[in-house]
């Protein structure tokens, strides 16, 4: 069960980001996606809260920090998923979910055989700055949209 600290942390980050999920930009964004992955995006309504909330969270963060041209050159896929997967660890941290036990075992996975540690140092600014671009955006328009309901 959900404790109410929680539930309000989800909530923000939920109206947070609805605006963003309907942009032209996000929507580019999934179309590429799709055709670099050939698989679409999707948050399975039946998942957990924060497994929900942990999916979106790391789909921001590829669409931050992973264009067309990195696509092109060929990023290695371990170095794309350590990267989004840490913003989705970031930002919900700083809304008080714990996604540790999603996030860890995933890149885990992605970076079986290579220096985890030496991949965070390399890109650790990347997801810093990414991350926070998120949780901003988060808190702005939360802000916003409590002050339009007042």
């Amino acid at each position: 069960m959900a404790t109410n600290k929680t539930a309000q942390a989800f909530q923000q980050l939920e109206e947070g980001l609805a605006e963003l999920l309907e942009s032209g930009d996000w929507q580019r964004y999934l179309k590429v996606q799709s055709q670099f992955h050939n698989y679409s995006f999707n948050v399975d309504p039946l998942l957990p809260k924060q497994h929900q909330a942990k999916t979106l969270a790391h789909e921001i963060g590829h669409s931050l920090l992973h264009s067309r041209s990195q696509y092109d050159n060929h990023i290695p896929r371990s170095k794309a998923e350590l990267e989004a997967e840490s913003v989705a660890f970031i930002v919900l941290h700083h809304f008080g979910i714990d996604s540790s036990d999603y996030s860890f075992p995933y890149v885990a996975g992605w970076q079986q055989g290579e220096d985890v540690l030496e991949n965070l140092r390399q890109s650790g600014m990347r997801i810093q700055k990414a991350a926070n671009q998120v949780i901003e955006w988060v808190e702005s328009e939360s802000s916003l949209q409590m002050l339009s309901a007042s």
